[in-house]
């Protein structure tokens, strides 16, 4: 399976971060997503990025020389890169689910205007990678309750009665949706704190199976409404612009016809009374809005139905859906 579990984070328009991949590290740290304690530094060939000698010496300036994939902790790590330029570097630390990598986007189009795929991408990556879709999708193979099921499981299959098998399948198939069930509560708190940690704009939650418009993301959080709109009108964009062969692997609802008007019609004032109802789509807490799939799943689903909700709803120019 060569699908990865991504976390694309989205900066503020006022937002001016000398150093992004410090304030992310931090962010990362401090929500507790990360072990504090296993963050280790690589160099990354991306296009405007200083070469991995370079690197090395601009450690070496800095008089902290770590060994690429030296596991280092947190606060000299954070000292070094906002002493530093961070072009260039790919950061890992170790979270629930496995190895992550953080990366920064580089802008290497100049004076030419943003390509819509870079917009759509973020201004600053964490990426769960290979384990963390297997950690949603198979749990059975990282659990040690459920491994130690499978193995009573194979035991019994071979010599056990058939009543005991009976008894276990049932004991593994409640498990598991168990052992999900937490592993996604645990997710979307860690997102929601992470989030409001890192001042970013939207933290939109992204499979590379998928494509990069906003209302194809399983999850996404938003700092308010505003940022909720800027989404929107990018998602009738990204319509606009695909051709419609491209289309085909959106998610069913996107491909609508007319549905990159009605999202374009959409304004601040919709959005903000389509927010006022609850909504099934819509959880919200002090640090912003998350939008969610039926599943509430990182990795199946999308949250297209809110987007198609609310651009209906504008289009009457009431907050009821209907």
């Amino acid at each position: 399976m060569g699908t990865h579990l991504c976390l694309l984070i989205f900066d503020a328009p006022d937002a001016v971060r000398e150093h992004p991949l410090a304030s992310l590290v931090s962010a990362l740290s401090a929500s507790g997503w990360v072990d504090r304690a296993s963050w280790s530094v690589d160099a990354v060939h991306t296009l405007g990025a200083p070469d991995p000698e370079e690197t090395r010496q601009r450690a070496r300036r800095e008089r902290w020389n770590p060994r690429l994939g030296e596991r280092v902790d947190m606060a000299p790590l954070v000292a070094f890169l906002s002493r530093t330029d961070e072009r260039g570097l790919g950061l890992e630390a170790d979270c629930s689910m496995g190895r992550c990598r953080v990366v920064r986007r580089e802008r290497w189009w100049g004076e030419r205007e943003r390509p819509l795929d870079s917009v759509l991408s973020g201004d600053l990556e964490v990426d769960f990678q290979k384990v963390g879709m297997r950690y949603f999708l198979h749990p059975e193979y990282s659990d040690e309750q459920l491994l130690r099921l499978d193995a009573r499981i194979a035991e019994v299959r071979l010599s056990g009665p058939a009543h005991e098998l009976e008894r276990l399948l049932r004991q593994r198939a409640e498990t598991l949706v168990e052992v999900l069930d937490e592993r996604i509560g645990d997710f979307l708190d860690d997102l929601v704190r992470f989030a409001g940690l890192a001042d970013a704009r939207s933290v939109r939650v992204w499979t590379s199976d998928r494509p990069f418009a906003p209302a194809c993301a399983p999850l996404a959080w938003y700092r308010d409404e505003a940022a909720l709109l800027e989404d929107v009108v990018l998602t009738a964009r990204w319509l606009e612009e695909k051709e419609e062969v491209e289309l085909l692997g959106a998610r069913e609802q996107l491909t609508q016809p007319g549905l990159s008007a009605l999202l374009r019609a959409v304004d601040l004032a919709a959005v903000q009374r389509f927010l006022s109802e609850e909504r099934s789509g819509v959880l919200r807490s002090r640090e912003g809005l998350l939008l969610v799939n039926p599943e509430m799943s990182p990795v199946k689903g999308s949250i297209e139905a809110t987007f198609l909700q609310l651009a209906r709803a504008a289009s009457r120019g009431t907050g009821s859906a209907g």
